[in-house]
């Protein structure tokens, strides 16, 4: 359904800036990722196909059941309402600027931290960790991505310290007829791939096995949707049935079912950025960095290009499953032992399935091509 949290939040933020005597620094942060089918992203405002008023009294006055059926109609090229919602707040922040120290922060997928306030710290499930838990615990096992896409993964503190440093630039200079975006993403240095990133949390979901790993952890990623699903059916899906079955039969509360449509549900919100190449335009964060004295750059650090991708996505897997996963064990010899266990299992389990289809489609196929003998019986006529 469609909801404007993220509109009337921006209009109840611009409204105090100007009921305020002092200046008011504003910084809005808008959020991953554009739908637009040009491959590069500008630093500029896209305009908004609706008012957002209009929206707003759209969503005040219809009830919630009419609210869910238009939706679909109303989000039109956008895939999704938070990528709507967020460009009605651009309009709207494009139409009331005038005379506000105002500036655009546009960060792509969030994730844990690289250094502040420790390397890998995280507090949420949105994005790519998730995927790092599932795969590590063995249960997602397929993706619908472009493997050579490029994944536009941000960490959290250096999208804090963009931002504040963009507040400082805007708000020791004059103010400016239009204001600058920044966008907080590794744009066109230091680039990770999809396959690259999903990589590395599947060696350290090897490397460092969780507490509640059900599955040898792999993964498979297909480029077409339907592909995708087709394999994560029987993947996925047939085993999270005969599980949550298995569940109702001993009295407990199926869950892996309900589990796979959360997975499913969160990433429709990044599909199409994982699936199409898009690329950011990041001149003004160039600027930014060569307006900033050496002591901030160094402790504002937000410079992308620094990352070490190897290091970090460790640090992130660490991180979330200290702070976030609740793996607490450390006997990661014991865990690396019911992987290669695992491992075997896994391996009989696909080899014994691709056995018994073979089998069964060389049965069906003498089935079908099978023809009876003919019988000749001669009549010897005696008299």
């Amino acid at each position: 359904m469609l909801s404007i949290t993220n509109v009337r939040s921006i209009m109840e933020l611009l409204k105090l800036a100007r009921n305020q005597l002092f200046m008011y620094q504003h910084l809005i942060q808008i959020g991953f990722c554009s739908d637009n089918d040009t491959v590069l992203v500008e630093e500029k405002f896209y305009p908004a196909e609706y008012k957002p008023n209009d929206i707003l009294k759209l969503t005040e006055t219809v009830s919630r059941k009419l609210l869910e059926k238009v939706t679909p109609h109303i989000l039109g090229k956008h895939k999704n309402t938070y990528t709507f919602t967020k460009n009605l707040a651009e309009e709207f922040i494009k139409n009331e600027k005038e005379n506000l120290p105002i500036t655009v922060v546009r960060p792509s997928i969030i994730i844990g931290s690289a250094k502040e306030p420790m390397p890998g710290w995280i507090d949420n499930w949105i994005g790519p960790t998730t995927y790092g838990y599932f795969i590590g615990r063995g249960i997602l096992r397929s993706f619908n991505v472009h493997k050579n896409n490029v994944a536009e993964v941000i960490p959290v503190d250096m999208t804090a310290n963009l931002i504040i440093a963009s507040a400082w630039k805007v708000g020791t200079e004059k103010i400016q007829k239009e204001p600058e975006i920044y966008h907080s993403t590794i744009g066109i240095a230091n680039l990770i791939t999809w396959k690259n990133l999903i990589d590395l949390y599947l060696a350290n979901a090897k490397k460092y096995p969780l507490d509640d790993v059900i599955w040898y952890p792999t993964y498979r990623m297909i480029k077409t949707e339907f592909g995708s699903k087709f394999y994560g059916f029987f993947t996925e899906r047939i085993p999270a049935y005969l599980i949550d079955f298995a569940s109702i039969i001993m009295g407990k509360k199926p869950r892996m079912i309900r589990l796979y449509d959360k997975i499913e549900y969160g990433y429709s919100f990044v599909r199409y950025c994982s699936t199409n190449p898009i690329r950011f335009e990041c001149k003004n964060f160039e600027k930014l960095i060569d307006k900033m004295s050496p002591n901030d750059v160094k402790e504002f650090d937000f410079d992308v290009r620094k990352i070490n991708w190897n290091k970090f996505i460790e640090d992130q897997y660490l991180g979330a499953r200290k702070y976030l996963w609740g793996s607490k064990s450390t006997d990661f010899a014991a865990g690396r032992r019911k992987i290669a266990r695992l491992r075997i299992a896994n391996y009989l389990l696909v080899g014994s399935t691709i056995g018994s289809s073979l089998f069964l489609s060389y049965k069906g196929f003498n089935l079908l091509t099978h023809k009876e003998p003919k019988i000749e019986i001669n009549l010897v006529q005696t008299n």
